[in-house]
């Protein structure tokens, strides 16, 4: 009777407190699921290091990049805007110099026809306005494109030395090969021109000096001359911006280029 009694007495019990049992165990599933849909959260926040600068909220980077500048710039890697920073580094100097020649023999003398318009553009932009006006007329007066259309001429360009002058900044000496393949009376012929340069080159008249034109070097090529270093022959592919003196250190006023004379072909 007793235990009867006492089973009565925890049934009774439970009945009163049936409600707060089931709070509680509701409030331990809520926290369960809770913790477990924050998990991946934790996972994918960002962990913030010491010495990290900050500008307006927003991560800033100063790189160092290799480029013909040689210019530092400021990365912004929130939004990858870059921003070139107003340092001595950025000034035009010789590297820069030496870049725009490189660039300008490379879309003379290496040529692929489907690209070969538009590497006769780019290096128009590079000369002088004067100079640009001139060669291309002269490119057009010498039919040396539609030449090399019709010869199906493909060539490559090897430079093997660049210096600039010691005694006048301005100039540069180039020398390299060439080597050319075309169709001649239904044959391939391969020529091999090896090939002595000078370029006179002035700071950029434009604002700002650095622009797409001059390759933002800075500089734009003034006048230049290209012959075989042989000396005996013209190739008509190495025009003449100008003709050299019996004095190799100046250079004269531009002079059209024999264009009827090759170098000799190699079979």
């Amino acid at each position: 009777m007793q235990n009867e009694n006492f089973m009565n007495l925890i049934f009774n019990e439970i009945q009163i407190r049936r409600f707060a049992l089931i709070k509680f165990i509701a409030l331990i599933l809520a926290v369960m699921i809770c913790a477990a849909l924050d998990a991946p959260a934790q996972t994918k926040r960002p962990i913030k290091k010491r010495g990290t600068e900050k500008t307006n909220s927003k991560t800033v980077a100063v790189v160092k990049k290799e480029n013909p500048q040689n210019a530092q710039f400021t990365a912004n890697a929130s939004s990858g805007s870059v921003t070139i920073l107003n340092s001595a580094e950025t000034r035009p100097n010789d590297t820069d110099k030496k870049y725009l020649v490189k660039e300008f023999l490379k879309s003379l003398y290496a040529v692929e026809q489907t690209t070969r318009e538009s590497q006769i553009n780019k290096l128009l932009r590079m000369l002088d306005p004067d100079l640009s006006l001139a060669f291309a007329g002269r490119l057009k007066q010498n039919g040396l494109l539609a030449a090399e259309k019709a010869e199906s001429v493909n060539s490559s360009w090897e430079l093997q030395d660049l210096t600039v002058d010691e005694r006048d900044p301005y100039v540069l000496r180039a020398i390299g090969i060439r080597r050319v393949r075309r169709k001649a009376n239904g044959q391939d012929v391969i020529e091999t021109l090896q090939l002595k340069c000078k370029f006179l080159l002035k700071d950029s008249p434009s604002s700002p000096a650095r622009n797409d034109n001059n390759l933002r070097t800075g500089f734009s090529i003034l006048r230049f001359r290209v012959e075989p270093v042989s000396g005996k022959t013209v190739s008509p592919v190495a025009l003449l911006a100008d003709a050299e003196t019996s004095n190799d250190d100046e250079l004269e006023q531009p002079q059209a280029a024999d264009s009827n004379n090759n170098a000799e072909p190699k079979r």
